[in-house]
């Protein structure tokens, strides 16, 4: 059972549900044009069920990893406060799972910086940009060494949790 508090949070957050659900079937439909797209309901190798009552997208794009056009699962979150949050990636695949600013638990990528204002407004560009900044990330750390990545974040990838280890 909610209590007001919840129930609040939730009205707040839905309250223009409808709207954004076409939006995002509208632009679910134009990027079906660019990239092969789906509608899941599941996320390979994702520690915990996603919980949001918006839609979840698979989508294949291409990077170029070192200096070859790879075929990459990216999987598109948006979350139960979506457009007033930023979608998420996760990009499940074992071949990126130690690059910087990826979560090794959930293989959330961390492509926006703490405090960053967007428009809300422009579902369809804070999603392109998701996508681009993914591609990008990508294409940075998977293709070259990324110990002074690692050195300037030390606290962030000390605090994680690695392969069932316990936290320090």
């Amino acid at each position: 059972m909610l209590n007001r508090k919840t129930f609040l949070e939730v009205s707040k957050a839905t309250a223009n549900m409808p709207s954004v659900i076409e939006e995002l079937k509208t632009c679910l439909d134009e990027l079906s044009l660019e990239y092969e797209i789906e509608e899941v309901n599941y996320i390979p190798q994702a520690e915990k069920k996603i919980e949001t009552p918006l839609p979840v997208w698979r989508l294949l794009i291409q990077a170029e990893i070192n200096g070859l056009s790879t075929n990459v699962d990216l999987f598109l979150v948006f979350p139960k406060g979506f457009p007033y949050e930023m979608p998420y990636a996760i990009v499940p695949d074992n071949r990126f799972k130690i690059l910087p600013h990826i979560s090794t638990k959930d293989r959330k990528v961390c492509l926006y910086e703490d405090g960053i204002t967007y428009d809300a407004k422009n579902i369809r560009g804070m999603i392109r940009d998701t996508i681009k900044r993914t591609r990008l990330w990508l294409e940075k750390y998977a293709s070259c060494d990324n110990t002074a990545e690692y050195a300037r974040e030390i606290i962030s990838y000390w605090n994680e949790q690695y392969d069932g280890e316990t936290v320090v």
